[in-house]
């Protein structure tokens, strides 16, 4: 089967899967209405999203940092805020149906920026591959702690998608020294530590929220781990923008064992709206550091 037949395939698979993990989710919050919107009036609650905003914000500039690192002996010439300014602005489009058009985005702005169009796609591509491989180090951690209660056709099942993920990728390379031509050994060990770095931030957020605010003592690697598998999930599925429904449905899952759907819910829920705000604040920098930089350039 030709490649594009198969994403054309898969689009609408992942729509439907969005759809059904957004009515189980519905019907979650629906049975546990008052227990979860309770949580969201308390005060604790103001001050955590505000760290959390912070800290998912730091994970975007991981992201600029890794893309910068790839592309930085290519393009010498573009600075960071360049690099920041093209990801948190494109990043918007991730919410819209597709869960492809942030990553158009960035290939139209970078494209402008001077960027050759096979080093964006390969290096959006290496990002992918290490971004899964990253979540992946964190997925046996998981699989080694469930307990045998858990379906284990169900933990083996995200870690053959998260492999498929991974291989799948290298089809769209565009030549054999793509790899070569971008990266060496140095630079995939630094951007994987950092990738490893942005999901402890991420994991720390959650297990701020359930220490905190739902009074849980839930080990920081379980949270983490459990949060990164769902990411991943959600970041590989197409048609559903930012991985909605699907990333939260499948944390849900992976924590049923360990916390009640409600407390796994209202984690997902508060996770959900960092990630959207973040996105947006981010996004609104950008476009003024965009505009101030486009004025400095007609002035000289």
């Amino acid at each position: 089967m030709h490649i594009n037949s198969i994403l054309k395939l898969a689009k609408p698979i992942g729509f439907i899967l969005m759809l059904v993990s957004l009515w189980f989710l519905a019907e979650v919050f629906y049975q546990n209405y008052s227990l979860i919107i309770g949580h969201f009036y308390d005060p604790v609650f103001l001050l955590l999203f505000l760290i959390g905003i912070f800290l998912y914000s730091i994970t975007l500039l991981i992201i600029v940092f890794a893309w910068q690192l790839q592309l930085n002996d290519k393009y010498p010439t573009i600075g960071f805020l360049k690099y920041f300014s093209v990801i948190a602005i494109s990043q918007v489009g991730k919410y819209l149906p597709g869960n492809v058009f942030h990553l158009a985005g960035r290939f139209i702005m970078a494209k402008k920026l001077g960027i050759k169009t096979y080093h964006i796609t390969n290096s959006i591509l290496f990002e992918t591959i290490l971004v899964v491989i990253s979540a992946a180090i964190f997925g046996f951690y998981y699989l080694n702690y469930s307990p045998s209660s858990l379906d284990v056709k169900f933990n083996i099942s995200i870690l053959v998608l998260i492999i498929f993920g991974v291989i799948f990728s290298f089809f769209f390379l565009d030549s054999k020294e793509s790899i070569r031509d971008l990266l060496t050994f140095k630079k995939i060990i630094i951007i994987l530590v950092s990738y490893i770095f942005s999901h402890v931030l991420i994991g720390f957020i959650v297990y701020l929220f359930q220490d905190v605010l739902l009074n849980l003592s839930l080990p920081f690697l379980l949270l983490t781990s459990g949060y990164v598998l769902s990411f991943v999930v959600g970041f590989l599925t197409p048609g559903s923008p930012a991985g909605i429904g699907v990333r939260e449905a499948i944390f849900l899952k992976l924590m049923l064992f360990e916390i009640s759907e409600s407390d796994a819910l209202i984690l997902m829920i508060s996770l959900r709206l960092i990630s959207v705000v973040g996105d947006v604040l981010l996004f609104g920098i950008a476009l003024i550091l965009k505009k101030n930089t486009e004025k400095m350039t007609e002035v000289i």
